[in-house]
């Protein structure tokens, strides 16, 4: 998969990976046969096109329940210092030592005006069968697909779980600190290239809604955390990616009923955490959060 067209030509980086081409690749994950003709390995090659970054993913869930209506993607509006002067004034209370906890304050500081209350609501009503598949279809580029397509990528860690489960993996990182204690997080994926020293480390949400270009605050402050990792530290590159996938019933034909739900990506986004503007500002807020009490010693 790596053309070299002399011995003294620079070694070119691994196919699927590098900036975003101008491509639309559709992502979906269905019951057998029902998929829109794509058969299960079909599906996770177009994952892995998206995740590695030769093609780019096109909310198909959005576009097929507005059919011909391509969706506006407006950004997240922020402006740094004023984002900065609220994370002061709503410092929490108390503060976890977890990347989940502190993505959960950075929403916080947003959620009224740019909520997901719909979303908070259909989350309520999930099975845990829903779940299940998820962890199953989003983590499917796993390294048994990647050698048979002769990928140097390998899957080495896969935090995706079912809510409850026990035994959920988890890091540690030393170099950010909630109240002396090291930060714990387990992220959802995280892929290597030997050959290459390079790292991707993958954030899943879900939602119902319509989706920012830039997605959220909390996504990136999350993949921020996740980025002072050893594996990604060591790495000679590192690329953070927030996905945001959805579920809607695959309509089956007149005078039938709807099938199991259609897993859709709805984005993929893709950041250098090394950004020095990028790394400053989610450090100024990490400072804002870590300097919090932890739980159970608020006053």
């Amino acid at each position: 998969m790596i053309h070299v067209e002399s011995e003294d030509e620079e070694e070119k980086r691994p196919e699927l990976v590098g900036p975003e081409l101008p491509l639309n690749r559709a992502v979906r994950f269905g019951p057998p046969g029902a998929c829109y003709g794509r058969t299960l390995n079909e599906s996770i090659l177009a994952r892995a096109e998206t995740l590695f970054g030769s093609k780019r993913a096109i909310d198909s869930f959005y576009l097929e329940k507005h059919w011909h209506e391509r969706p506006v993607q407006l950004p997240f509006e922020l402006v740094p210092s004023a984002f900065l002067r609220r994370a002061q004034r709503m410092a929490p209370s108390a503060a976890e030592a977890t990347a989940s906890g502190f993505a959960s304050w950075l929403y916080s500081l947003y959620s009224n005006e740019y909520g997901d209350q719909e979303d908070k609501e259909r989350g309520r009503e999930i099975e845990p069968k829903i779940f299940a598949r998820r962890r199953e279809m989003q983590g499917s580029v796993n390294d048994d697909f990647l050698r048979s397509i002769d990928s140097g990528w390998r899957l080495v860690h896969n935090g995706l779980h079912v809510p409850g489960q026990d035994h959920v993996p988890w890091f540690t990182i030393g170099s950010l600190r909630v109240n002396g204690e090291p930060l714990r997080a387990s992220p959802d994926l995280i892929y290597h290239h030997a050959r290459f020293n390079e790292v991707l480390i993958v954030e899943i949400k879900h939602s119902y809604m319509s989706i920012p270009s830039n997605l959220w605050p909390n996504v990136w402050g999350q993949l921020w955390c996740y980025s002072q990792l050893d594996i990604a530290r060591t790495a000679d590159r590192v690329t953070v990616i927030g996905e945001v996938w959805g579920e809607r019933g695959l309509w089956l034909g007149r005078d039938r009923d709807y099938d199991d739900d259609v897993l859709h990506m709805r984005a993929s986004v893709r950041r250098n955490p090394r950004s020095p503007t990028f790394d400053r500002f989610f450090r100024a807020l990490f400072d804002i959060y870590s300097s919090a009490p932890p739980p159970g010693q608020v006053d």
